[in-house]
C-alpha cells in the first residue's frame, strides 16, 4: 500500500481472491469497478472500500501489467505500452504504475519485454 494505492496485485486476481488475502478488523469490503465492467477480475483502477465502524477508508487497486484497466492481460495493454514508449499515448497515474512491471520506477522496454513475455506465457507477473 503506497499513498492509499493498493500496489502489484497479480494479474486474474479475483474480488473474492484479494478479499482472501486481506487481514482487517472493517465490518464489510467492497468493491467499484472503475469501468462498470463485467469482468471477474480486479482491473487497475477499481476502488476498495473498508467499512470499520462507519468509518470508510478507500484504497485504489493496481493489477501489474493491466495497462488498459480491464483486468486482463493482453495484446491491447502491450499495443498501449508501445504507443506510449514511442509518444503516440499517454498513461494515467495508476496506468503507469502497472506498466512498471519491474517496479524500477520507470516504464521501460524492459517492462514492455516482460509484459510480452507474459502475454506468450513465458513468465507469470
Amino acid at each position: 500500500i503506497d499513498n492509499d494505492i493498493i500496489l502489484k496485485i497479480k494479474p486474474e486476481t479475483s474480488f473474492e481472491d484479494l478479499k482472501k488475502n486481506i487481514i482487517t478488523n472493517a465490518n464489510g469490503i467492497t468493491i467499484e469497478k472503475k469501468n462498470n465492467s463485467d469482468t471477474k477480475y480486479i482491473c487497475t483502477g477499481d476502488k476498495l472500500t473498508f467499512n470499520l465502524n462507519g468509518n470508510l477508508k478507500t484504497y485504489t487497486l493496481v493489477v501489474v501489467g493491466d495497462v488498459m484497466s480491464d483486468g486482463e492481460l493482453n495484446v491491447s495493454d502491450l499495443s498501449k505500452l508501445k504507443k506510449f514508449m514511442i509518444g503516440l499515448a499517454v498513461l494515467e497515474h495508476n496506468e503507469a504504475l502497472a506498466a512498471d512491471i519491474n517496479d524500477d520506477g520507470e516504464v521501460d522496454v524492459c517492462d514492455l519485454s516482460m509484459l510480452v513475455k507474459s502475454i506468450i506465457g513465458l513468465i507469470n507477473l
